[in-house]
């Protein structure tokens, strides 16, 4: 570390200002690539960064993390070195090597302040990281929403997608971020935007077991019978992921509960493949027809059978379902779960009347 940067780094403004009088290199390179300017703005010395700047400091100079002096002030929130060094023709939108401007790092922390100074300086408000991300992602996926509010409020686009499809929307639903995802479609978010496979942020929520979020959702206008690319529901998804109070929910709310993906499989075919009872039980509550097909000719029970799920297979057979009924194949439960050597649910077949 040079004697300037030492300088800097210690808030000392007049060994600085002495410095720069007798010559100092006011960009000089620190092994990181910071200049005194970086050091400064990191470490809130307001008075040293304006010498600085007044010195002719580079005010985009990078560091050797793609970081401006810029980026230091906001990660670390401070507004006046931030606002000084744009008013002396500071790059509000440089990025660092991840993408990020300065106002997605305001954004990841949470600085209302700072991130509307940097808009109201011209920052642009839809920047996008290498991610894809806006500042807008990084609030909502942080269950920031007050700034995420401020954000929509300066014109950022709540539609917008990252990389993987998201909107901040699917962020917060993922998240189970209730306030937020509520406070997103207020602001015009669309409630039914889907990702490039058809999820949208009630799928995304249903299948994390986000009840509350689901309920939101619906409440706010999402479809809850809409499909994705695979012709999953978001009962479906709830489904196959033993989700039992988010299925309730759902199911109350419209949700069809026979509705079939693309292989034909309806939620209760998914519960019953992976074994979840429990769902198994709330779906047969609900009206789920025990021996809906599938395009295999595979019912539940046949899925079940197979893989072994003894409880499962009891639950289906209490519900109904027949127990010799053959899928495409010409195989019925019984054969399946012999052929798989699942003896104890052979034998709960055989008690149920299943025949060779």
């Amino acid at each position: 570390m040079g004697i300037l940067h030492e300088a800097a780094f210690n808030g000392d403004a007049e060994k600085v200002k002495a410095l720069i009088e007798a010559g100092a290199d006011v960009d000089a390179r620190a092994k990181d690539g910071q200049t005194a300017l970086h050091t400064a703005a990191y470490w809130g010395h307001t008075e040293i960064a304006l010498a600085l700047v007044s010195a002719g400091a580079d005010v985009d100079a990078r560091a050797k993390d793609g970081d401006t002096a810029l980026h230091k002030a906001a990660w670390l929130n401070y507004t006046e070195i931030a606002l000084a060094l744009v008013s002396a023709g500071a790059d509000v939108d440089a990025r660092a090597k991840d993408g990020d401007t300065a106002l997605h790092k305001a954004a990841w922390l949470n600085y209302t302040e700072i991130a509307l100074a940097l808009v109201s300086a011209g920052a642009d408000v839809d920047a996008r990281a290498k991610d894809g991300d806006t500042a807008l992602h990084k609030a909502a996926w942080l269950n920031y929403t007050e700034i995420a509010l401020a954000l929509v409020s300066a014109g950022a686009d709540v539609d917008a997608r990252a990389k993987d499809g998201d909107t901040a929307l699917h962020k917060a639903a993922w998240l189970n971020y209730t306030e937020i995802a509520l406070a997103l479609v207020s602001a015009g978010a669309d409630v039914n935007a889907e990702k490039e496979n058809g999820n949208t942020a009630l799928h995304t929520a249903a299948l994390d077991g986000r009840t509350e979020t689901v309920k939101a959702l619906v409440s706010a206008g999402a479809d809850v019978n809409v499909r994705s690319k695979d012709g999953d529901t978001a009962l479906h998804r709830a489904a196959w992921w033993d989700r039992t109070e988010t299925v309730k929910a759902l199911v109350s709310v419209g949700a069809d509960v026979n509705a079939e993906n693309e292989d034909g499989g309806t939620p209760l075919y998914l519960a019953a493949f992976s074994g979840r009872t429990e769902t198994v039980k709330a779906l047969v509550s609900a009206g789920a027809d025990v021996d809906a097909r599938a395009k295999d000719g595979d019912t539940p029970l046949h899925r079940a059978a197979w893989w072994g799920r003894t409880e499962t297979v009891k639950t289906l057979v209490s519900a109904g379902a027949d127990v010799n009924v053959r899928s495409k194949d010409g195989q019925t439960a019984l054969h399946k779960a012999a052929s798989m050597g699942r003896t104890e649910t052979v034998s709960v077949l055989r008690s149920a009347g299943a025949v060779e």
